[in-house]
């Protein structure tokens, strides 16, 4: 028995410092980033999209234009100030997530058109040279543009639609982040 519950306890430390060896390796060695940092903000954008959503922003007026980096030091900034549910706290994270995104012909030339529909595909390549600092900037964009980004209503006969749906958002999305210098670029 005594072993078994060494062996419980060794192989969780082994496995973590054989990760931290690896990655430091990878880091140092092999010039390759292990962790990408995320910055959220409360820009007046942001603040507006809440209240639209029906989140109150009264106290988080006080933190409007402050950076913070990592979701824990924004989510512990929010609760010092602002009583949430959980749920609007998830919104307020997610929507102040930066997420730099810039459409340009270039990241254009490698979205797959046969993964999205003629309307989609024409929507976004009407944007080229737009430049988004959050993620539902883009989402609002696009369903403006046409109904084929719409989400159904929300019922079981729709899950799979809107799922299928979210999913060509999210390809979208990551097709045209933007790198760091451009994230510099839109914050100045």
């Amino acid at each position: 028995m005594g072993n078994i519950a060494a062996g419980w306890v060794a192989t969780p430390i082994a496995a973590a410092l054989v990760c931290f060896v690896l990655l430091f390796v990878l880091q140092n060695v092999f010039d390759q980033q292990v962790y990408q940092p995320v910055d959220y903000e409360l820009s007046p954008d942001v603040l507006k999209r809440m209240g639209e959503k029906g989140i109150p922003t009264e106290d988080l007026a006080t933190l409007e234009g402050e950076r913070f980096t990592g979701a824990t030091t924004f989510r512990d900034q929010i609760r010092e100030i602002a009583k949430f549910t959980s749920e609007q706290e998830k919104t307020v994270i997610s929507m102040a997530e930066i997420y730099p995104i810039e459409i340009t012909a270039y990241k254009y030339a490698d979205l797959d058109t046969n993964y999205l529909s003629e309307k989609q595909v024409s929507s976004v390549a009407g944007l080229f040279g737009s430049t988004f600092q959050h993620r539902w900037q883009l989402e609002d964009v696009l369903r403006e543009r046409t109904d084929d980004w719409k989400m159904k209503p929300d019922e079981a006969i729709n899950k799979i639609d809107n799922e299928h749906l979210q999913a060509q958002m999210d390809y979208v999305i990551s097709t045209f982040k933007a790198d760091a210098t451009i994230d510099s670029r839109i914050r100045d």
